[in-house]
């Protein structure tokens, strides 16, 4: 299987005589597929990668599609609806599940435009599904354990080539207390096997869409810390969070876990201020604070604001009482969008070709 993330090596300083806009518009070409290791060349191209103006630029040269879906829950069955700031290519529809058979809840979102969704069947036990929205194409996959109830669950793709998979589930075992089981399908195979036990209570992990990147998927947990999983490894760590944000200082609900220029960032948001940590060494595990910025004039107008995402180097992506905000940290709102339910339960980020691929 090809990579499924962005390097962890440090990348190198440019010695190309080409300029730096010459160099943007060249990226701006580059497909979704190949931008990952257009990153990895040098800290240049990574940088221009992820300027503000790129991702509109791309999506509209490639016909990549990006933005978020929300879901929500509403007498016991899930809702979801898709949100962006790009057009969609001329040839997608307007993004939604209803091609699957069944009424379908997202479980978690892969690179790729890669969708795993489940579904209640017989009895309340699920039904799990693979599809790609932007192209309607969809594929059922054999159940895990299912008497175990699933805790978390993510899934990773191929950067490049035919669509291949891996989907990491941990669930709780009955009547065990102290670690959660972890199960591991592979798409090649078409099924699941156990990988170790991870020795975390049930509960620990926080009900979040998991954050891949350095190799790893990366969940809060409610002590206070970050739950690594290697995913060649299959092996697990806990990572500190940095010393001045402390574990107790803060409510767990002003913490969000993001990727932010292809590394691991912790957001704090407290009172009308945003702080953005950086992981600037994970072997390490060496923080460095981004930077801080103040949010006193939107928080005017949208009190009950909360963090989802950082939607580029210098855009976060936040919802509020009845809409989605992309917020420049310049001061501007870029875009506001109106949603018909007060806040959205789960957030997941999408980036997707238009074109359809081989899905094994």
């Amino acid at each position: 299987m090809a990579s499924m993330h962005e390097g962890d090596h440090e990348d190198t300083q440019s010695s190309s005589p080409l300029p730096d806009d010459v160099i943007f518009e060249i990226l701006t070409r580059a497909s979704l597929e190949a931008l990952p290791a257009c990153r990895r060349v040098c800290r240049q191209w990574r940088r221009l990668t992820y300027d503000p103006f790129f991702t509109s630029l791309h999506c509209n040269r490639t016909q990549t599609i990006s933005g978020y879906f929300l879901q929500r829950l509403r007498r016991n069955h899930s809702y979801s609806s898709f949100v962006s700031i790009q057009p969609l290519p001329p040839s997608v529809r307007p993004l939604s599940l209803d091609f699957l058979p069944k009424d379908v809840k997202i479980e978690a979102v892969g690179c790729r435009g890669i969708v795993l969704c489940t579904s209640q069947e017989y009895h309340g036990i699920p039904r799990y599904y693979v599809c790609k929205p932007a192209t309607r194409q969809w594929r059922w996959i054999p159940n895990p354990k299912t008497r175990y109830l699933t805790e978390r669950i993510a899934i990773l793709a191929s950067s490049t080539g035919a669509l291949k998979y891996k989907i990491i589930r941990f669930s709780q075992p009955k009547q065990k207390f102290d670690y959660l089981r972890c199960e591991i399908f592979d798409s090649q195979s078409q099924a699941w096997r156990r990988s170790r036990d991870v020795q975390l209570p049930p509960g620990s992990l926080r009900h979040e869409a998991a954050v891949s990147v350095h190799g790893a998927l990366h969940w809060l947990t409610y002590g206070g810390g970050i739950f690594a999983f290697d995913i060649h490894e299959e092996s697990w760590k806990l990572i500190l969070l940095p010393e001045e944000v402390g574990e107790d200082e803060m409510r767990w609900d002003c913490r969000k876990l993001v990727k932010c220029e292809g590394r691991l960032c912790l957001v704090l948001l407290e009172k009308e201020r945003m702080e953005i940590w950086t992981m600037a060494n994970y072997k390490e595990q060496r923080w460095e604070k981004r930077k801080v910025v103040s949010l006193e004039a939107i928080m005017e107008e949208n009190p009950a604001l909360s963090i989802q995402d950082v939607y580029s180097s210098d855009v976060a992506f936040m919802d509020s009482f009845f809409g989605v905000i992309w917020y420049d940290f310049l001061g501007s709102v870029l875009a506001k969008i109106d949603i018909d339910y007060p806040f959205a339960r789960e957030v997941f980020k999408f980036e997707s070709e238009s074109d359809a691929v081989s899905m094994e």
